[in-house]
């Protein structure tokens, strides 16, 4: 987290939030409620939650999919700094963005 942190992206983490352990749906409402864009690994179970948000008409403060476990932190941010740069991030309010590696980050 130090790479997001370096980059002056306020983050903070599950066990500095106390949260190791709470579920999905408990760790996007604690999300909601301090309205902090929620980042994470988990694609599957946030894409869910994220749909179901916006079905049940829900917001919350976004969502940020990492779609590649592997990639370092470095890279993470800055291609989450890119998607923001070129326009693509204007809100995040009840969006849910997938970050993945550039093609010039791709594994050989």
């Amino acid at each position: 987290m130090v790479a997001f942190r370096t980059a002056g992206i306020d983050i903070l983490t599950t066990p500095e939030a106390g949260r190791v352990g709470s579920g999905d749906t408990d760790q996007l409402a604690f999300a909601v409620s301090q309205e902090r864009s929620l980042y994470t690994a988990n694609k599957a179970d946030f894409a869910r939650l994220h749909n179901a948000y916006m079905i049940a008409e829900q917001s919350h403060a976004g969502i940020v999919i990492c779609t590649w476990q592997e990639m370092p932190p470095e890279r993470q941010v800055r291609r989450l700094l890119e998607l923001i740069e070129a326009g693509r991030i204007d809100s995040m309010r009840n969006r849910c963005l997938y970050v993945g590696p550039a093609s010039r980050d791709l594994p050989r």
